[in-house]
């Protein structure tokens, strides 16, 4: 992933490059959850400290997306994290 993101980067700075960022931590919350962190822990290793659950569930929500999406990119493979790169599509 490191490699990719610097090539990434150079690549698609930008939009992209937060897009990246976000597929990186989704992917990253899913393995900690798969190893047993709780949605608290997952909140505050990749969401930064803050309230819990925070107003509404914010960022209780928030955690328990990043850990789908991450479960989503899995289960797709690589090719859906290359597939959001611009011109590489197809």
């Amino acid at each position: 992933m490191a490699a990719l993101r610097r090539v990434y980067l150079q690549h698609a700075p930008g939009y992209h490059a937060k897009r990246l960022r976000r597929q990186h931590l989704a992917l990253l919350a899913a393995d900690a959850r798969a190893a047993g962190a709780s949605l608290r822990e997952i909140a505050e290793r990749f969401l930064g400290p803050g309230d819990w659950p925070g107003d509404g569930e914010h960022r209780k929500s928030l955690a328990r997306r990043l850990v789908a999406t991450g479960s989503l990119l899995c289960r797709a493979g690589p090719a859906a994290v290359l597939e959001s790169w611009p011109g590489e599509a197809g």
